[in-house]
C-alpha cells in the first residue's frame, strides 16, 4: 500500500529541516524525495521551479516563524523596554533551541542559491534590525541601530560556530554577554 501523501506544510517542514542542516548545496532532489517519501515528479508538482523554489519556500517559512515567535514580541507597548528585551532574549533562545537548532538564514549565504535568495535574506536581516532598534533606543542604548546589527551578527555567528562543535556554549554565552551589556536580567530556566 503506498504511503499517504504529505501536505504541503509537512513537506515544507521537511525542507526547512534539510536546508537548515545541510545548506542549499548539501541537499539534493534525491535526498528531498527520500525524506518526503515523494518521487521527483511529485516534488515538481508542488514546486514547479525546482530546488531553488523549495529553498525559497523553506527560507520564507523560517523567516515567518522567526517573525511570529520572536520579532513580533519586540512590538509590545504594555511593558518596559527592559521587559520587552528580556522576553525577546528568552524567545530567541527558545526559537534556536539554546543554540542547538540550525539557523536557516545563516546557511544560505554560503551556498550557490545565495544570489537567488539574497532579497529574502536581506528582508529577514532588515526585519530583525528594524524591530530591535527602537526597543534599544527606548532602553537608552547609544547607537541602537549599530547595536542591533552587532547583536544580529553575534547571534548568527554563534549559531554557525556552534555547529563546529567547539564544546563551547557560544549561543548562550552571546545572549548572556549582550544581556549584561544592556543590563538585562536573564534566567533561561524560567
Amino acid at each position: 500500500m503506498p504511503a499517504p501523501l504529505k501536505t504541503k506544510k509537512e513537506i515544507q517542514d521537511i525542507l526547512v529541516d534539510l536546508f537548515s542542516k545541510f545548506g542549499f548545496d548539501g541537499v539534493s532532489l534525491s535526498l528531498i524525495a527520500k525524506e518526503t517519501g515523494l518521487d521527483k515528479g511529485s516534488l515538481y508538482h508542488y514546486y514547479p521551479k525546482g530546488k531553488k523554489e523549495m529553498a525559497s519556500c523553506a527560507l520564507k517559512s523560517k523567516v515567518s516563524d522567526l517573525a511570529s515567535q520572536v520579532l513580533d514580541g519586540l512590538k509590545g507597548t504594555d511593558s518596559t523596554s527592559k521587559a520587552i528585551l528580556e522576553t525577546f532574549f528568552r524567545a530567541l533562545a527558545d526559537f534556536y533551541e539554546n543554540g542547538r537548532s540550525y539557523c536557516l538564514v545563516g546557511v544560505f549565504p554560503t551556498g550557490s542559491a545565495s544570489e537567488t535568495l539574497s532579497a529574502s535574506l536581506k528582508a529577514a536581516y532588515d526585519a530583525w534590525v528594524d524591530s530591535l532598534t527602537p526597543v534599544l533606543s527606548n532602553h537608552g542604548i547609544s547607537n541602537p541601530r549599530m547595536q542591533a546589527i552587532s547583536f544580529l551578527a553575534a547571534v548568527q555567528g554563534s549559531l554557525l560556530l556552534e555547529k563546529v562543535e567547539t564544546g563551547e556554549a557560544l549561543f548562550h554565552t552571546t545572549l548572556l554577554d549582550y544581556a549584561q551589556r544592556w543590563e538585562l536580567n536573564l534566567d533561561f530556566d524560567s
